[in-house]
This record gives C-alpha cells, structure tokens and sequence, in this order.
C-alpha cells in the first residue's frame, strides 16, 4: 500500500478526482498552484514566471519573442506558461501572434 500520492500539475482525471475521496493517504499536487487542489498543492505560477521572463526579455530590447515548447496541449503547466507568455506581449503592445509559437514533438 502506498504512503501517498504525489500528482503533477492539476488537471486530473474525474476518476483521481475522486480518490482522495476514497483513500485516506496524502495527496500533494506539484509544479503549478491552483484554487481548487484536491488536497495540498505545492508549487509556483508556470502563468507569472513566464510573464515575468517575457518582461524582462522584452525590458532588454528583445521586440521578436518566441514561445518554444514541446507540444502538450493537455499540460495546465504548458497551457498556463501560454498564457503568462501571451499576457505580456499584450501588455508591451505586441501582437501575441500563432507564428511566433514554436512546437516540438
């Protein structure tokens, strides 16, 4: 029997959804923070570390961003760092355009 689980990210299954609600072990949720954890999250904003970077990048001249990343589109992690990219191009008057995606398998 396990000691308890360790889930990364917080897009789960209905059926883990469901588990700490069966099971009396520790759940922790790593890599990402949420609002809603099943039980314990542990991690940081993927949404505020990108925009940060994106910031500085553009703070140092840089007016050509990229956002590079192996294709995941089910990853929260994957999806939040879009975001956070995206938000700070807006911000910097910069279109947040599809060609400057780069996906890799």
């Amino acid at each position: 029997r396990p000691a308890g689980f360790i889930l990364t990210g917080y897009t789960h299954t209905p059926g883990l959804r469901k588990l700490p609600q069966k099971v009396a072990l520790p759940v922790v949720e790593t890599y990402s923070l949420t609002n809603d954890p099943l039980r314990v999250s542990v991690g940081y904003s993927n949404f505020k570390a990108m925009h940060c970077l994106v910031e500085h990048v553009i703070r140092r001249g840089a007016r050509n961003p990229i956002f590079l990343a192996t294709d995941y589109p089910m990853n929260d992690r994957h999806l939040d760092r879009k975001s956070g990219f995206d938000a700070a191009l807006r911000a910097h008057g910069i279109d947040p355009d599809p060609r400057r995606v780069v996906l890799s398998d």
